[in-house]
């Protein structure tokens, strides 16, 4: 169904008006306060990216900032491409449910580490 295409029989055809987008006034996670860790499902803030507002899971983090992979099907075969991304690109959506074995594997040691710097820090 196009923008212009109401959806239903009868219906005139209506004009669809989407939101303007507003430019981004500070980066969407501020890099001093950044947790990401690989597994973990971002949405691309970066309004010059192509893939502005797509969803992908990070695989691997870095002290420049994370390299994700996104996903999608044309109906018959898997697709994937890999994305390197820094702080002020994207935003954390939160844990994806299901990830690579590889991915879960980084995941836990992450996870396991910020808990070790957590109680250093106590």
């Amino acid at each position: 169904m196009s923008a212009t295409e109401s959806g239903k029989p009868g219906d005139p055809t209506k004009e669809a008006t989407l939101p303007e987008i507003p430019p981004a006034t500070a980066p969407a996670t501020e890099e001093e306060t950044l947790t990401v860790h690989p597994g973990d499902v971002v949405q691309i803030t970066d309004q010059k990216n192509k893939a502005f507002g797509c969803l992908l899971i990070v695989e691997a983090c870095h002290g420049w900032g994370v390299g994700a992979t996104m996903h999608w099907t044309d109906g018959t075969r898997l697709w994937e491409s890999y994305h390197r991304l820094k702080p002020d690109q994207f935003a954390v959506v939160g844990a994806a449910a299901v990830v690579k074995p590889d991915v879960l594997a980084a995941r836990r040691d992450s996870l396991g580490m910020q808990e070790l710097v957590r109680q250093e820090g106590r």
